[in-house]
């Protein structure tokens, strides 16, 4: 409505430009002062509805308002404007006036069937009732004209409405997964995609990744994506440790899709963290890596290998008035150990077991189904190695070739290939961490972060040192919101994926 009494204006101002005899139009006092005061009182409501966040019963009221109100206005600007030998069809202007009014509000504002007529019926009937006087001077056959095309168009808007609005209730019905109404899409990755939701009672956020309807027409693959959906819900939601992802719930859409809801992180995962903001200092290091230790050492006391730990899976993120707090995601390759049964063959086929070539444990390229918890050690050396230099162990080519390294080459030392120094002690456990046989590394999480917390650096890392930093930065959602959103948000939650 506002964009349409602004047109107007321009129209005033630009039309005589254009159209030879056309002057831009002199109006009385009164009539200019209820021309601003229309303005004025447009972009009053906007702001309400824009900034205030009023209830749904007040907007509606809103929304009649103005309507109802700039019908009377184009009533009222015909019979000023239309004068002398045009005052004939001064009522036929403000009809087509009220018709364009109806119709852009037919289509951009959701409105039931009875509404809709209520408030056409009275923005139609009012220029009968106002200029009744004028209408009856007019010829019937003008009069029949106008009542028709009045009547006929409030009937037309109200089909446009019904139509527009029953759409609209279909989509939130599609957008509607339990409790839970999804918002924006944050991040789509090969088998999933990662929505804002919000809980319909608690009015929480959360995020809930949803299995792609597509898939489902790969019968086989779908059933194998599946699996690896509800390992991942089943693990998550019976592991404890606060430095794991928390999940909410899981289910299945009214369609038959599997979803889950997580928490939703305010963060960045390490991988975006390092490549935006260079390396970190050592004791920062030390300070997250001791916490993916906390996050893994439950999960290897309850015999299970998460096999994916990689910068992209580790969110660094504020936690209620903690900054710096890490949480470790995406379960969904763990496996039981070498003690348990082994992880289907046909989830390796499709790719989902053999965790991600630039963090890979040597033992998990040669025979993955032995490997245990040693397996995430080494990967943590990878991400160790990845914050303090901003370079993964190896870098090859393909992925077959940094695979093959894994297996066969000694890393250089971060220090060789990072712009900061490096403790001797921090970089001799990084590298311990990366040995090529898992009796050579740390034997366990907690012996890895006893082991850090022992390195001695010059500073340490704690939350006042994290606030600054956070404040300098601000590398959470008010980038997933900047002007590049949707790839913002991808980055902020990539690690859902």
């Amino acid at each position: 409505m506002l964009i349409m009494d602004i047109g107007a204006r321009v129209s005033d101002v630009v039309g005589p430009l254009f159209v030879d005899d056309l002057t831009m139009p002199d109006y009385p006092l009164f009539t200019r002062v209820v021309r601003w005061a229309v303005t004025i009182g447009l972009v009053a409501a906007w702001l309400l509805a824009r900034f205030a966040k009023p209830g749904r019963l007040v907007l509606v009221a809103l929304e009649g308002c103005v309507t109802i109100g700039l019908s009377l206005v184009y009533i009222h600007i015909a019979s000023i404007h239309m004068g002398g030998a045009l005052s004939p069809y001064a009522q036929v202007f403000a009809m087509f006036g009220i018709m364009l009014l109806l119709g852009v509000r037919a289509s951009l504002v959701p409105s039931p069937v009875v509404r809709t007529v209520i408030i056409g019926g009275v923005s139609v009937a009012a220029l009968f009732v106002i200029a009744k006087d004028a209408i009856n001077a007019l010829d019937p056959l003008v009069v029949d004209g106008l009542s028709y095309i009045g009547g006929a168009y409030v009937i037309a808007t109200a089909v446009t409405s019904h139509v527009i609005y029953g759409l609209r209730r279909e989509v939130r019905r599609a957008l509607q997964l339990g409790q839970y109404t999804l918002r924006e899409k944050l991040g789509e990755g090969g088998m999933g995609t990662v929505y804002r939701a919000q809980h319909a009672m608690l009015q929480r956020e959360a995020a809930i990744k949803l299995v792609k309807p597509e898939l489902s027409a790969d019968g086989p693959r779908y059933a194998r994506v599946l699996e690896r959906f509800k390992r991942e819900a089943h693990v998550t939601a019976n592991l404890k440790s606060q430095n794991t992802i928390q999940l909410y719930d899981f289910g299945v859409s009214d369609e038959g899709a599997f979803y889950y809801v997580m928490e939703l992180l305010d963060g960045i995962n390490l991988e975006v963290a390092v490549a935006n903001y260079g390396p970190m200092p050592p004791d920062r290091v030390i300070f997250l890596l001791r916490q993916v230790c906390e996050s893994l050492e439950e999960a290897h006391a309850a015999g299970l290998v998460h096999r994916d730990i990689k910068p992209a899976n580790i969110v660094l993120c504020r936690h209620g008035v903690r900054h710096d707090f890490v949480k470790v995601l995406d379960f969904g390759l763990v496996t039981l150990g070498p003690q348990a049964e082994k992880l289907d063959p046909k989830l390796t086929a499709e790719g989902f077991a053999g965790g991600t070539p630039a963090y890979i444990a040597p033992e998990m390229a040669v025979s993955a189904d032995t490997v245990d918890g040693r397996a995430d050690i080494y990967a943590l050396g990878g991400v160790a190695y990845w914050l303090l230099s901003g370079h993964a162990p190896f870098e090859r080519e393909t992925a077959m070739a940094t695979i093959m390294a894994h297996v066969n080459d000694a890393p250089a030392p971060p220090s060789s290939v990072s712009e900061i120094a490096i403790p001797g002690k921090l970089e001799a456990l990084v590298l311990e961490c990366l040995e090529k046989k898992p009796t050579d590394r740390p034997a366990s999480a907690a012996e890895l972060s006893r082991r850090l917390k022992a390195v001695s650096t010059t500073d340490i890392w704690d939350q006042e040192r994290a606030a600054r930093w956070w404040e300098a930065h601000k590398p959470a959602r008010e980038e997933a919101h900047s002007s590049s959103s949707q790839e913002a948000a991808v980055k902020v939650t990539k690690a859902l994926q």
